[in-house]
């Protein structure tokens, strides 16, 4: 950086001082000092910056999330109500799907919160929750998860591989039975 071969040559001539016992730096040196603080500030105003955005996009995620869902029920119940017709005793096509029979070609309407999670998902549902919350630390989660995924797959790919494999650059043999394109017929 040029402030420290300012600094190394200030200090190859010898360090001068003033009457109060301050060491006297050059005018281009100063103005290093002065321009490196303005930009520490800077980056530090930038930096709040960014981090109000990303609480502003989270929160939007959560409110496009939300009116999603909304949305969704939203259609299922206007859905249940104008195609979904009632049978003769009363009870809708939506209550007999939830009992035993079901009408042929009536499906009943698709709620996400009946579809059931498996371990995986929701750990995974629970650990990207917790990193909302925490936005500084999603970037380092998320090295440590590719880093993780890099590892495993590496080791799987020292592994031995089957023999029947064949090696890269040998042709393959493809034999294709062709139908005949007429069929003749003999007299």
């Amino acid at each position: 950086m040029k402030l420290e071969k300012l600094k190394e040559e200030r200090e190859s001539n010898g360090t001068q001082y003033n009457e109060e016992g301050d060491i006297i730096i050059s005018e281009e040196e100063f103005m290093e000092v002065k321009r490196l603080k303005e930009l520490k500030s800077k980056y530090k105003t930038d930096y709040d910056n960014l981090k109000n955005l990303k609480a502003k996009v989270q929160y939007c995620q959560r409110l496009v999330d939300n009116c999603r869902q909304k949305l969704i029920q939203e259609f299922d119940k206007w859905y249940s109500e104008s195609f979904l017709s009632q049978t003769e005793d009363g009870t809708t096509t939506t209550s007999m799907a939830a009992g035993h029979g079901i009408r042929p070609g009536v499906l009943p309407p698709f709620n996400p919160n009946t579809v059931p999670e498996d371990e995986q998902e929701k750990f995974d549902r629970l650990q990207m929750e917790l990193l909302m919350n925490n936005p500084d630390s999603a970037a380092f989660f998320n090295a440590q998860h590719r880093t993780q995924r890099r590892k495993t797959y590496e080791a799987a790919m020292m592994q031995p591989q089957p023999s029947y494999r064949r090696s890269p650059g040998t042709p393959t043999i493809s034999i294709r039975i062709v139908p005949p394109n007429m069929l003749q017929i003999s007299q």
